[in-house]
């Protein structure tokens, strides 16, 4: 878990969307929490799952997890503690 925060922290410190720009949010529940960020025609959806079952996001772009460094259009959220 350590090691997630500390992505997520370099994330924010070396991309100025994640503190810039709009804010707004997508979807919302129980288990997932959904937002945009907007800024200078940048895009930036953060997808977070705190819940226990893992769940597959297929998105239209190509996308890219900035946590797993992986880039595609179907991403895995996996339960914190997976």
């Amino acid at each position: 878990l350590t090691d997630f925060y500390r992505k997520v922290v370099k994330a924010r410190k070396s991309e100025p969307i994640f503190r810039e720009g709009s804010f707004a949010f997508v979807y919302a529940d129980s288990d997932i929490l959904c937002y945009e960020r907007r800024d200078r025609g940048e895009k930036v959806v953060v997808i977070l799952n705190r819940g226990k079952d893992q769940y597959e996001i297929q998105t239209a772009e190509t996308g890219k997890d900035v946590v797993r460094g992986m880039e595609g259009k179907v991403f895995s959220l996996k339960a914190p503690n997976s």
